[in-house]
């Protein structure tokens, strides 16, 4: 996945006479707010560094001085807590992750009032490029609190080499996904890989090990966290059939290290061979077929989740103080830096692997990039062109899934039967009181 250098450099200065001819025809003034300064707050990520090296590009065409500030996740989230929910007005831009918009929504300005002013933002934008459930997914009650700038969704991830030697099909439905899972340990047993593992999936207790699989296989299936009146619905007979199954491919294939498997540990598993599938973030694909770090190039295969056609998904998105003073230019800075231009460039240049937009998927560019790693692209496509945030919308949904994940490993454990510790789950979350949101 390493660019070489020249090509890189060739590319960058493409974008640049690219943009300069897009803006040379916009309808809108960039110059209008020029000599204000606004301040970014930015998690160290890809996205972030394709735009670092360019907010002196920004300043030169809009006159407007940009402060960026990029600090480590735990930092970043631990800032922009503080500065968010005191109404600060430190920062006049953050990124910021759909469920987060939940819990800070009162602090964030709703951004359609500046998408809609003709004077603040240029067509040639354009809006409808962006995939519908990921704008929804950074929306609530019909208004968006931030433009997505990636997106990650979740799939099946297995080495096609060995479910072709042991006679193997990609499972679709959740019964042949456990049966697929119980002939492949099977068989890697007696092939003498008594240390490879038939599945990997998170089970450390964190967020990210119920909103991933366990989420969309209950939502595949008709199931929900809470009703529509607020009550739990953790509990119903959809769900614990659904659990009952999960424990079930768990225990058919997983690391006895389960419990404490995070996202990193499940790239590392497939990347270095130590998994022969999995099911989890997309973009792990980009490890598995860089040779330099892989030991599986050209014989990893994709698939959607069995059962699910449209998988939960993270974004992170650019979204604006309510508390800010400089709000029109903290806009156009919003729209410059998500526009097709730079939001191809990050995919391009910056390994920001996850686009939003439908003009940077179907971008030749992006293309080449992606058939190289099998059939991912297709896969990816298909996944992120559905992609959006499932849950009922309520802010303390961390909280939630903290909970969920102990009632996960009591049943692994046999503490409680899956009857139980859903039950169990559902009079807690409910006691806990909740609020919820319109969606």
């Amino acid at each position: 996945m390493k660019r070489k250098l020249l090509f890189s450099g060739l590319i960058s200065v493409l974008f640049v006479v690219l943009f300069a001819i897009t803006i040379s025809a916009n309808a809108i003034d960039w110059r209008q707010f020029e000599g204000k300064t606004i301040n970014l707050l930015m998690n160290k990520h890809t996205y972030t560094n394709s735009i670092t090296d360019y907010t002196d590009e920004f300043t030169k065409l809009t006159g407007i001085k940009v402060n960026l500030y990029a600090l480590s996740e735990q930092q970043f989230f631990e800032k922009q807590r503080m500065v968010l929910a005191t109404g600060s007005d430190e920062y006049d831009i953050s990124m910021i992750g759909p469920e987060f918009i939940w819990e800070f929504k009162p602090f964030l300005a709703p951004l359609d009032q500046y998408i809609e002013d003709p004077n603040l933002t240029d067509p040639a934008w354009d809006k409808a490029d962006f995939f519908e459930g990921l704008m929804a997914s950074n929306s609530v009650s019909g208004q968006l609190f931030a433009v997505p700038v990636m997106a990650e969704g979740y799939i099946f991830q297995y080495r096609k080499d060995l479910f072709d030697k042991y006679g193997l099909t990609v499972p679709t439905t959740l019964d042949e996904w456990i049966e697929t899972t119980k002939a492949l340990q099977k068989s890697l047993d007696e092939d003498g890989k008594e240390d490879m593992d038939a599945l990997a999936v998170r089970g450390i207790r964190g967020p990210g090990t119920v909103i991933l699989v366990p989420t969309c296989l209950l939502y595949a299936a008709g199931g929900t966290y809470f009703d529509e009146n607020g009550k739990c619905a953790i509990n119903s007979d959809i769900s614990i059939e659904i659990h009952k199954k999960y424990m079930e491919l768990i225990k058919a294939g997983c690391s006895k290290d389960w419990s404490s498997y995070d996202w990193y540990d499940v790239k590392d598993a497939l990347t270095s061979g130590r998994a022969a599938s999995g099911a989890d973030c997309n973009f792990f694909a980009a490890e598995q077929w860089d040779p330099e770090v892989s030991k599986v190039v050209g014989n990893m295969a994709y698939a959607m989740i069995p059962t699910v056609e449209v998988s939960n998904t993270w974004t992170w998105g650019l979204s604006m103080n309510n508390a800010s003073r400089n709000k029109e230019a903290a806009w156009l800075f919003i729209m410059w830096a998500t526009s097709k231009e730079r939001l191809l460039d990050a995919s391009l240049n910056y390994n920001n692997f996850d686009p939003t937009r439908a003009s940077v998927v179907e971008h030749s560019e992006v293309k080449a990039m992606f058939e190289k790693m099998g059939n991912y692209y297709q896969v990816d496509q298909q996944m992120l062109s559905k992609a959006r945030l499932l849950p009922s919308q309520f802010a303390e949904v961390f909280t939630f899934a903290d909970m969920w994940v102990v009632a996960l490993q009591e049943m692994l454990m046999g503490t409680k039967t899956v009857e139980k510790a859903l039950n169990d789950l559902a009079k807690q979350a409910d006691a806990a009181n909740f609020t919820f949101m319109s969606e």
